[in-house]
C-alpha cells in the first residue's frame, strides 16, 4: 500500500473549457439557494428515507474476515458510507494508518481527480475538515477510499447515485416537497367582518384595505378585523356586494393534486433505491409490508453491500470482504418454512 512513495509526481491534466464557468458558477448558486432538482430533492423526505433505509441496512452487517484492516469498518463507517452512496453516489475517503489506532478512514468533504483511465494510477486531491483547520492534501489512488455507486463510461472517476440516474423524478419529488414548504409557511389565522374595524383611516389615504393589508402580513395563527362591505364602502347599500365577508381562515391549502403526486414521486424514488413502496406507504397492510421488508433484506441489501465490499476491499487489500446480514434475515418466514418441514 506504500509503494506509492516511491513514484514520481506528475503534473494534472488541464482541462479548459468555453462554458464549464458558467456552468459551475449556475451549480453553485443553486446549491446556495437549494433551489436545484438534486439539490432540493437531497433536502426532501424521500430522500431520508431511502438514504436512512440504506444506512440502517448496512449499519447491521456483519464484516468478514475481522483483522487489523477491517477494524474500521464500525456500523457508523458503513451507515456513513451507505449514506453517502444515496445521496451523493459516492464515498471518497483517506487512508490513515497509524500505529496506536491502526487503520482509519478519514472521509473528505471535497475532492479532485486526475490522471489516465486506469483507476489504480488516478490521483487525488482530497480536502478534509476539522472543528478548526481544513487540511488539503494530494494522495495517490493507493491511499484513497473512493466507493462508487455507479458511474458514466464518459466520467468513471464521478460517482453517480440513483437520483442522478433518475434525476427528473428526484427533481419532481424535491421540487414538490419545497412548494409544499411555502405553502406550509403562508401566513394562517382568521379574517372576522365587523360594522366598524377600527383604524378605517389610514396614513396613506381613506382606503381602509391598506390596513387589512398589513395585518394579513403579520398574521401568526390569529384574528384580525376587515371592514364590511354591506354599507357599499361609502357609497350606500345599493354598491354592496351581494356577499359579505364572512368568518375565513386564511393558511395552508396544499391541493390534493399535489399532495399524490409527491406521494407518488416519493415511491418511484424509493423503488429505483430498491426500497418496495410498502414500506414508505403508511397506509400498506402488514402483509404487504412484510413483503416489502422481505425483498428489501433479500434483494437490495445483499447487492449494495457486495458493491461497497468489492471496492472497500480493493482499497484496504482485503480482496475477501463481504458483509454478512444474517442478523436482520426475515426470521418470520424461516420460522414457517421449518415449521412447514417439521409438519410435513
Amino acid at each position: 500500500m506504500l509503494d506509492w512513495l516511491l513514484r514520481p509526481w506528475r503534473r494534472p491534466e488541464a482541462r479548459s473549457s468555453g462554458t464549464y464557468d458558467d456552468l459551475v458558477v449556475r451549480g453553485l448558486e443553486q446549491r446556495a439557494a437549494g433551489t436545484g432538482g438534486l439539490a432540493a430533492w437531497r433536502r426532501s423526505a424521500a430522500a431520508e428515507i431511502c438514504a436512512g433505509a440504506w444506512a440502517r441496512g448496512l449499519a447491521t452487517a456483519e464484516v468478514t474476515p475481522r483483522n487489523v484492516a477491517t477494524a474500521c469498518l464500525t456500523p457508523s463507517t458503513l451507515a456513513a458510507i451507505a449514506r453517502r452512496l444515496a445521496t451523493s453516489g459516492e464515498f471518497v475517503a483517506e487512508i490513515d494508518v497509524d500505529v496506536a489506532r491502526g487503520v482509519q478512514l478519514i472521509e473528505a468533504w471535497s475532492h479532485d481527480v486526475y490522471g489516465p483511465a486506469d483507476p489504480a494510477a488516478w490521483e487525488y486531491r482530497l480536502t478534509t475538515a476539522g472543528p478548526t483547520r481544513t487540511t488539503s492534501r494530494r494522495l495517490p489512488a493507493a491511499a484513497v477510499c473512493h466507493v462508487r455507486y455507479a458511474w458514466l463510461a464518459a466520467s468513471p472517476w464521478r460517482g453517480m447515485s440513483p437520483a442522478e440516474a433518475a434525476s427528473a423524478g428526484a427533481g419532481v419529488a424535491g421540487g414538490l416537497d419545497r412548494q409544499l414548504g411555502n405553502e406550509a409557511g403562508a401566513h394562517s389565522g382568521y379574517v372576522v367582518p365587523v360594522a366598524d374595524a377600527g383604524g378605517d383611516e389610514s396614513e396613506d389615504g381613506d382606503d381602509p384595505m391598506v390596513n387589512l393589508k398589513a395585518e394579513l402580513k403579520d398574521l401568526r395563527g390569529g384574528v384580525t378585523l376587515a371592514p364590511t362591505q354591506l354599507g357599499g364602502l361609502g357609497q350606500g347599500p345599493g354598491a354592496a356586494p351581494a356577499a359579505d365577508y364572512r368568518q375565513q381562515r386564511f393558511g395552508i391549502d396544499p391541493p390534493e393534486e399535489a399532495i399524490n403526486l409527491r406521494r407518488q414521486a416519493t415511491e418511484d424514488l424509493a423503488t429505483a433505491y430498491g426500497v418496495p413502496a410498502a414500506l414508505v406507504d403508511p397506509r400498506a397492510s402488514g402483509t404487504t409490508y412484510r413483503e416489502g421488508r422481505r425483498v428489501f433484506l433479500v434483494e437490495t441489501l445483499p447487492a449494495i453491500g457486495a458493491l461497497i465490499a468489492e471496492q472497500i476491499g480493493v482499497a484496504l487489500d482485503v480482496p475477501d470482504l463481504a458483509f454478512n446480514f444474517g442478523a436482520v434475515s426475515d426470521i418470520a418466514t424461516r420460522a414457517r418454512a421449518a415449521n412447514s418441514l417439521v409438519q410435513a
